[in-house]
């Protein structure tokens, strides 16, 4: 049986999907694949038109059994047309890029889409929280990346600086904590991601630490933001 959090988690991403208005047929550009590409699936079980833009040729490699079209390529300068996609969909992936990046990466996606969404979490305020996604940021810093969530309004600051209009928005505020059974193994498959991943021992460390923390007192995740935009 599901969990109130495992309801609220599954509630909350079908509503995220059923906002952006995708539908079947839709020619959608899905940004990123990272370790589960879990839009570009999403997009395409929507019965969504999928092409993917992904850097990481490794990463592209990782995910051939996808049968999806994948482009290699920087989401800040692409070579695809004007308007050439119903949709361009940045799903939990501009976190991960520089900031001085944002605004061009903004740019071009409204540039090769007629409508862009941008999902994005927001700095979380639970405490348990706050130390699971400060092992993030490390584990992006040791890797030398970036893991950097932002307000709705830096985003729609960012909207409104390209000259874009803002058709929709939307925030989820989660409200069921993961806790006990759930949390912990929730806490093992991130410590098994993260010992093979080659993190150090004190990465590995705090991460034990954190889920006795979550087992025994639950976390809450941070809101998620929706913004839908056209030129």
């Amino acid at each position: 049986l599901l969990t109130q959090f495992s309801k609220e988690k599954e509630r909350i991403d079908e509503e995220i999907w059923v906002e952006t208005g995708i539908k079947r047929g839709d020619s959608v550009l899905d940004i990123g694949l990272g370790n589960r590409p879990h839009s570009a699936v999403k997009l395409r079980d929507l019965g969504a038109r999928v092409t993917v833009l992904e850097k990481n040729i490794e990463t592209i490699g990782n995910n051939g059994e996808l049968d999806l079209k994948i482009v290699q390529g920087d989401i800040t300068s692409t070579d695809f047309c004007d308007n050439e996609f119903d949709y361009a969909v940045a799903y939990f992936v501009l976190h991960e890029i520089q900031e001085n990046r944002h605004l061009p990466a903004v740019k071009e996606l409204m540039r090769v889409s007629k409508k862009t969404v941008i999902v994005e979490p927001t700095p979380g305020k639970d405490s348990v929280y706050t130390e699971y996604y400060g092992i993030f940021q490390d584990v992006q810093k040791y890797r030398g990346g970036i893991e950097n969530y932002r307000t709705i309004n830096y985003w729609k600051s960012l909207v409104q600086e390209t000259g874009g209009r803002i058709k929709r928005e939307r925030v989820w505020r989660p409200v069921e904590r993961i806790i006990g059974t759930e949390a912990e193994k929730f806490m093992e498959d991130m410590l098994n991601y993260l010992n093979n991943s080659g993190m150090p021992l004190e990465i590995l460390e705090r991460t034990e630490k954190l889920k006795l923390e979550m087992t025994g007192k639950g976390m809450l995740f941070s809101e998620i933001n929706l913004l839908i935009f056209v030129k």
